[in-house]
């Protein structure tokens, strides 16, 4: 002990750098965890606030539309390219509806926080970046469909008809069955203004000409359970649907009511999310929770004359199926004819998938992610950012200002008239 004397104070100095080393690590260990925790954290936030909570297409598939957590972007489909994005403080929406490529935007709030409450339809110019008109409902507004003359908005058992101007007036309201995923169709013809609903039974679909409001809707029992999904063509002449079981999709005149084609899907059973037309209504596609989407041929063949032999085998057999698919990432999509002979696929989970076919079934898939498209304004170079009243910037979805709206029409929607009207 008397040989350590000399040497204590330098053993305690050791002895208290190598506590104070320790303290310093734990305290930098501590910090990092909590630094990675806080990283870790506002990633999760930001992926949240831009979920997809909503994807829509415009009239001609040449633009689609995001509702997103904190407001919604605009993409052109051929090139794909982002046109516009807004982001609202004060929350997101379930429904974005396009006005074809014009600056007129149908509004629905939704997500955790949603920027309007979800019974009412917001009709905003993203222009002038102000609501034009709002019309509130009893219940929540399931889906919303635009043409250049009305306004269809769809909610759980009943679907109005508005006249698209600057003060909505209510034509018309339609009894349906439940319809918590607000299925419906619009045709943007002027020559056949067709809407397809639910029916007030399983199977069935009401058939209505806009022009002709007066009379009964055509009733089709187009399948024996629950409708899934709807799909009008361009023309507002053929009606597609599926059911719940989602095996067969089946195509109907919508003047007579008549069934003209019927493909296969496939044997099991599945949720079809998404079918559309090609724009001379020779092809079909369809997307279902199979992460698949399939292409079929609209032929006249089913009118021919079958033989005996046909007439015995079961549907399974003699059902024509798709000549062409392609998977995808995501069992949640909606699809689109963009060319002749390209289908386009958005995923839920932002994946998008551009499928090139020919006639023998061959498909080359391009795939790319909405979250690597940037918008920025030319002069400002700035995101649109603000609230549910107001943003900084602003600019149009296309170059040519209300591009669908007739301004010589004295009842036509000016972005500068805001006007508020109750449903009942």
């Amino acid at each position: 002990l008397l040989l350590l004397l000399p040497i204590l104070p330098i053993l305690l100095v050791i002895l208290l750098f190598v506590v104070v080393v320790k303290v310093v690590i734990e305290v930098e260990d501590e910090m990092t965890t909590t630094t990675a925790s806080t990283t870790t954290a506002t990633m999760n936030q930001l992926q949240q606030q831009r979920k997809i909570l909503g994807l829509a297409w415009n009239q001609d598939h040449s633009c689609f539309s995001c509702a997103l957590e904190d407001g919604y972007r605009v993409f052109g489909a051929e090139p794909l390219e982002e046109k516009t994005r807004r982001e609202f403080k004060d929350g997101g929406f379930n429904c974005v509806e396009m006005l074809f490529k014009s600056n007129f935007l149908a509004l629905v709030g939704g997500g955790t926080r949603p920027c309007f409450p979800p019974n009412k339809v917001i009709m905003w110019d993203d222009e002038a970046n102000e609501q034009v008109c709002e019309l509130s409902f009893k219940s929540e507004v399931k889906s919303i469909r635009l043409r250049r003359d009305r306004l269809i908005v769809v909610t759980l058992n009943r679907s109005f008809v508005y006249t698209l101007t600057k003060a909505p007036r209510k034509l018309q309201e339609y009894s349906t069955m439940d319809n918590q995923h607000g299925i419906c169709a619009l045709s943007p013809s002027a020559t056949h203004p067709t809407l397809a609903l639910l029916g007030l039974h399983p199977g069935q679909v009401q058939v209505i000409d806009l022009s002709k409001m007066e009379q009964l809707p055509l009733i089709i029992a187009s399948h024996e359970t629950n409708i899934a999904c709807l799909a009008l063509n361009q023309d507002g002449t053929l009606l597609a649907t599926a059911s719940k079981r989602g095996t067969l999709i089946r195509v109907f005149d919508c003047a007579s009511g008549k069934k003209k084609f019927e493909v296969r899907r496939g044997s099991e059973k599945a949720n079809v999310t998404s079918i559309a037309f090609n724009s001379s209504s020779t092809l079909l596609c369809a997307a279902s929770d199979h992460a698949t989407v399939h292409v079929f041929s609209l032929s006249e063949e089913e009118d021919k004359p079958s033989s005996g032999f046909t007439n015995l085998l079961p549907n399974y057999f003699s059902s024509q199926w798709s000549f062409a698919k392609f998977s995808v990432s995501s069992p949640n999509c909606t699809c689109a004819f963009i060319t002749t002979n390209k289908v386009m696929a958005i995923c839920y989970d932002g994946n998008v998938f551009r499928a090139k076919f020919t006639e023998k079934g061959d498909v080359r898939v391009e795939q790319s992610n909405l979250s690597q498209f940037t918008y920025t304004n030319d002069t400002s170079n700035t995101t649109h950012t603000g609230t549910a009243t107001s943003a900084t910037t602003t600019t149009t979805v296309s170059a040519s200002k209300h591009d669908d709206i007739d301004e010589d029409d004295e009842n036509g929607m000016k972005h500068n008239n805001i006007t508020t009207s109750n449903a009942s």
